[in-house]
């Protein structure tokens, strides 16, 4: 999800569910003759939750600060995820060439 209330202000959000099957060790695995890991056969469960809003400082500056809560695997605990960060354009002004 994406929402921009004002032009310089951008808020974003997305969730991710789902179940993870390694197909490549899976397929790696049979070809080579080694043996299958059931526990692979049963895949891992992950979820993800971020939201994050940007900041247009100056046309060519945007700051942004996000949090997270993500879990990869079936027994893992949820971790808290903290990111900050910027992004400038056009530092050398190549544009203006």
């Amino acid at each position: 999800m994406r929402f921009v209330p004002v032009r310089r202000v951008e808020l974003q959000g997305s969730y991710h569910h789902g179940l993870s099957i390694d197909a490549r060790t899976l397929t790696d695995n049979q070809l080579n003759g080694r043996p299958i890991d059931p526990r692979l056969l049963d895949g891992f469960l992950f979820e993800s939750l971020v939201g994050r809003v940007s900041v247009d400082v100056f046309s060519t500056l945007r700051v942004y600060a996000g949090y997270g809560r993500e879990k990869g695997n079936n027994q893992d605990q949820t971790a808290n995820r903290v990111t900050l960060g910027l992004y400038a354009s056009d530092v050398l002004r190549s544009d203006s060439i």
